[in-house]
């Protein structure tokens, strides 16, 4: 059962939580429309030098959104959710695999030679693909396991404070 002071952090932090989410998701879209869209008909190279500071910004925002959830949501929501330790499991499994396609990102682009081949740089945008997909997953995992869990908490929150 969460504590008061985890009851608290909760109820002040959800909707604050729930903005970001959908801020977050509106920039992840828009860097997927992006890379998608141009990917058949720019140069890659172009395509990366244009959006690798915008998905590397957007990955440290995510992060700090990652870190804020683990702290305020995740001890109050999770012991409540229906699906128990696979919800979990399964959110877990889309940030490792989102971070590995990032990691794998950051360490092609670190090498401005390299950026400049047209296979290497496309190489690099897939990967930037398959974070922003998998960070995609992540989004609508949380939007079907934790978000309503969390409604019902600030219900019950709402209901025992009359």
């Amino acid at each position: 059962m969460p504590t008061r002071y985890s009851l608290l952090v909760f109820s002040r932090t959800f909707e604050p939580m729930v903005e970001e989410h959908d801020a977050l998701k509106k920039r992840m879209r828009r860097l997927q429309h992006e890379v998608r869209a141009d990917a058949a008909i720019a140069d890659p190279i172009q395509l990366l030098r244009r959006t690798k500071d915008e998905f590397v910004d957007f990955m440290q925002d995510l992060a700090s959104y990652a870190a804020w959830e683990e702290h305020a949501i995740f001890p109050v929501v999770l012991p409540n959710a229906t699906h128990g330790p696979s919800t979990v499991t399964v959110l877990e499994h889309n940030v490792e695999i989102s971070a590995h396609y990032f990691r794998t990102f950051l360490d092609m682009t670190r090498n401005e030679a390299a950026m400049e081949r047209e296979a290497h740089a496309a190489e690099a945008l897939s990967n930037m693909a398959l974070t922003l997909q998998h960070i995609g997953k992540y989004f609508k995992l949380e939007e079907q396991l934790v978000f309503p869990v969390s409604e019902r908490l600030m219900d019950t929150l709402a209901y025992n404070a009359q």
